[in-house]
Order: C-alpha cells, then sequence, then structure tokens
C-alpha cells in the first residue's frame, strides 16, 4: 500500500504449492516477489511488514534490500486487549451460531463433499461440506448493542477494566521491571 495516497499497489498471492510445500515459506517468497515487482516500477524507501523473523532476516542481509528501511507494523504492535477480547468474543459467537449446520446439499438434493489433502498422513481425505453460513443473530445483536450505547451517548464513562486484562495483570511483559528510561539512555551512551 502506498503511505500518502493510500493505494494498494501490487497484490501477491503465493499457496503452498509456489512454496516447495512448506507454509512456512510462503510469507517469505510473497514478499521477495512483490518486493522484487515493486522495486522494478518504483523507487522503494519504505517496506512495513509484521514482526515475522524470515522477513526480518531477508530485509536485513539481502543486498538487493540495503537501501530499504524496514519498519514493523503498529497492528503487531498495539493490540488492545479490550479488542481482542470482543473479537474473541465475536468469534466464538459465530463458530458457536453456526456449529451444527446440516450438510449442504446440490441441486439434485445429493449430499455434498469434497477433498482435503492432509500433510501430516500425506494423504487425500472426503470432507463434508456444510450449508452455507447465515447471519440472523447479527441484527439482534445490533440493536442490542445500539440499545446500551445509546444509553451513555451523552456521558463520557471510561469502560471498565476486566481483572484479566494485562494492564492489571503486569505493567509489561519484561521478567524485571523497567528502569527509568533515563538510565538507559546513559548506559547505551557510555557503551560508546
Amino acid at each position: 500500500m502506498h503511505e500518502e495516497l493510500d493505494y494498494v499497489l501490487y497484490v501477491e498471492v503465493v499457496g503452498v504449492r509456489h512454496a516447495q510445500l512448506k507454509s512456512v515459506v510462503m510469507e517469505k517468497d510473497g514478499c521477495e516477489w512483490a518486493m522484487d515487482f515493486l522495486m522494478q516500477k518504483l523507487s522503494v524507501q519504505e517496506f512495513v511488514t509484521d514482526a515475522s523473523s524470515q522477513l526480518i532476516k531477508m530485509l536485513a542481509t539481502d543486498k538487493k534490500y540495503e537501501n530499504v528501511a524496514h519498519q514493523l507494523d503498529i497492528w503487531h504492535k498495539s493490540n488492545k486487549y479490550e479488542g481482542l477480547k470482543a473479537h474473541s468474543i465475536l468469534a466464538a459467537i459465530d463458530h458457536n451460531h453456526h456449529l451444527h449446520r446440516k450438510q449442504a446439499r446440490n441441486s439434485k438434493g445429493e449430499l455434498v463433499y469434497s477433498r482435503r489433502w492432509s500433510k501430516r498422513a500425506k494423504r487425500w481425505k472426503v470432507v463434508i461440506v456444510k450449508e452455507k453460513k447465515n447471519f440472523s443473530y447479527l441484527p439482534f445483536m445490533t440493536a442490542r448493542v445500539l440499545k446500551e450505547a445509546s444509553k451513555t451517548w451523552n456521558k463520557h464513562v471510561m469502560p471498565v477494566q476486566s481483572a484479566q486484562d494485562p494492564k492489571n495483570v503486569a505493567r509489561t511483559i519484561a521478567s524485571l521491571p523497567p528502569p527509568p528510561t533515563s538510565e538507559l539512555v546513559k548506559e547505551h551512551i557510555s557503551r560508546y
């Protein structure tokens, strides 16, 4: 995506077949192919990715990317607990709502099956195709959310933090308490 224009400039789709039949190789290969394509057409100055160790290594060690600044995206660094919890709850609601779908039938009324390759067993297996999902729960859920939100529309109420919120468990994910930043700066400067 172009940072200033907000346009998606290029999309690279990589299947496991393109990546030595190893899914762990897919992201690196896709990134490399996309970068090579973009660098033929544009002057790429900065490239933002997730925190994949393969991408970090590739962009740091490959000579063809030496003039490209690599940054890590903010989405992998700033997910708030409340948002993650809400996403998880929505996923659970969707899963539970669609759990007992019946097996799909074709236009002739016959049960529909598909096949899937099992990497672990290294053989094909048959899988049942279920009926399409329906989202009949969404209007009800949306109405409930709006009703609750309208109760506090003009009030500036801070959300109540759960006891399980990571901020209430520990200030950081480090095993040691953080020293003052000024101390770290002094240590850093004194090393050079």
